[in-house]
């Protein structure tokens, strides 16, 4: 083909046809131009073919991401937070019926099982599409949907942790004036002493203290569970737009 158009440039040129030489210099210029558009148009449309295949992939995952944290969330309120309140429930329903000793009190307190949890939200996905420089995949609306979600995330998170911070704490303060282990030591009865009344009255208020931050932190799982839940179906719903 280049030497076709090669050879007739010379006749032309041989022939002093010089006005019919330019413009078909100009039509072969006009020819490349066309074909070099043409190209880029294919590119172009390509690559915008891979960005939505890739787009769609990262859509997937972090709605994955997300119906997973809903139901790690659900786990936490519906089954170790329930779980805490009942055992919270039982163990003050029997307290505050008084008419045993401070030593059984006592006792109750440290075979209430309770289960100590944490918020950890799955955002792997969203923060790999964000390292990568692939938010653009994102419109508008869907990363403001994305970042009141992750903002809502972080409060719990911080929730959460102050919550578990008090627990820690009195779980502490009690251990300094009780026997807390699961294997009790013989400390005591090889002195042929018990722990002093009063010493008993404080750590089982720290026990008191230590249950009832127990409740507050499942009381929160509940709580946040709806919140995170609308924002994160708004997510869900925006993503599901073409």
């Amino acid at each position: 083909m280049i030497s076709l158009f090669r050879k007739i440039r010379q006749k032309l040129l041989s022939q002093n046809r010089i006005t019919r030489y330019l413009a078909y210099a100009l039509g072969e210029i006009l020819l490349v131009v066309i074909g070099i558009l043409i190209a880029l148009q294919v590119n172009n449309a390509n690559q915008r073919r891979l960005d939505n295949i890739r787009r769609n992939e990262y859509i997937i995952r972090i709605k994955g991401d997300i119906e997973s944290d809903l139901k790690h969330l659900d786990e936490l309120a519906d089954g170790l937070g329930k779980e805490n309140v009942e055992n919270i429930d039982r163990y003050f329903g029997f307290f505050n019926q008084g008419g045993q000793s401070l030593e059984v009190f006592v006792d109750s307190a440290l075979r209430t099982p309770l289960n100590r949890f944490r918020y950890l939200p799955n955002r792997h996905s969203f923060e790999d599409m964000k390292s990568s420089g692939n938010i653009h995949f994102l419109n508008d609306n869907q990363r403001s949907a994305m970042a009141e979600l992750i903002a809502q995330q972080d409060f719990t998170i911080i929730m959460f942790e102050k919550i578990i911070d008090y627990i820690i704490s009195e779980d502490l303060s009690a251990s300094g004036f009780l026997d807390m282990d699961d294997h009790p030591s013989s400390f005591f009865s090889t002195l042929g002493t018990k722990i002093n009344p009063e010493d008993q009255i404080k750590g089982l208020h720290h026990l008191h203290n230590k249950m009832n931050w127990s409740g507050e932190l499942s009381r929160i799982a509940s709580q946040q569970r709806i919140v995170i839940r609308d924002k994160s179906n708004m997510v869900l719903e925006l993503f599901s737009k073409k």
